[in-house]
């Protein structure tokens, strides 16, 4: 991977594929290797730059305690690095929530967006919230290991999701603390305030089987002024594994539809 210094970190990230560049930001506590289904699809029609957000990944894990303002900020200067004035973004899961972040921050840097399986923030949800706590009480209690091999069974559709996910969670056995600061970004996160201030083109996507995000899913496809809200059907809250062709054919076809 390459290594970009940002701030006061550094940011690993790969670099595949030709045309206008496509930020992709990845979920919490996993990394890059989560666009997987992706790479192929893309590629040919696409410069793909694919990060570790910090503290996941190969990026560095310093700098606690995190945010989503904060490693939204980090991908801006990552494109800064790069040379890239504006670039089509895609964020899954808590890389929603920082692809959100910026577009309302940078607005001048994201040419069109697309919201997979994400939210603006579990405390807008009673039920989101209260999964979110019980989240880091499961991981404080049973440890890291433990926790999130129960935390994300709900999580994996399939049996290929699941080994990812158990291979990224291994990842931070050694760094509880790192884990706990991930979380603790990710619950604090309000973005509702934001979605008013997202200006450009927007997809939202949703997993057509993972109920718990439709309700902030639809809101911010009303809410974002030039949004629109769609589900991909077989698909649960790892939509981009789940179901992959549809979920790659849908984000093809939205970003064409804003390609110069």
């Amino acid at each position: 991977m390459n290594i970009a210094p940002i701030h006061d970190t550094t940011i690993a990230y790969e670099e595949i594929g030709t045309g206008d560049p496509l930020l992709l930001i990845h979920g919490g506590m996993i990394s890059h290797k989560e666009w997987q289904p992706q790479l192929a699809a893309w590629s040919p029609h696409y410069r793909l730059i694919v990060p570790d957000v910090r503290g996941h990944g190969a990026s560095g894990r310093d700098g606690r305690p995190y945010s989503i303002k904060q490693w939204a900020g980090d991908m801006a200067a990552l494109l800064d690095v790069l040379n890239i004035a504006q670039a089509f973004v895609c964020g899954h899961s808590m890389g929603g929530m920082v692809a959100q972040q910026l577009a309302a921050d940078y607005p001048q840097k994201v040419r069109a967006l697309v919201i997979a399986e994400s939210n603006y923030g579990t405390r807008n949800d009673p039920m989101m919230r209260i999964a979110g706590d019980l989240s880091v009480r499961l991981f404080k209690m049973l440890g890291p290991k433990t926790a999130a091999k129960v935390a994300t069974a709900p999580l994996a559709g399939t049996p290929e999701v699941r080994q990812m996910l158990d291979a990224e969670m291994a990842r931070h056995t050694d760094n509880p603390a790192n884990m706990y600061a991930i979380l603790d970004a990710m619950n604090a996160y309000d973005g509702r305030a934001n979605l008013p201030r997202i200006q450009c083109p927007t997809l939202v996507i949703s997993g057509g089987n993972f109920k718990l995000g439709h309700g902030q899913g639809q809101h911010m496809g009303v809410t974002i002024p030039n949004a629109r809200w769609i589900t991909i059907p077989n698909a649960g809250h790892g939509v981009n594994w789940d179901n992959a062709p549809d979920f790659n054919q849908a984000v093809l076809v939205f970003f064409k539809q804003h390609t110069a």
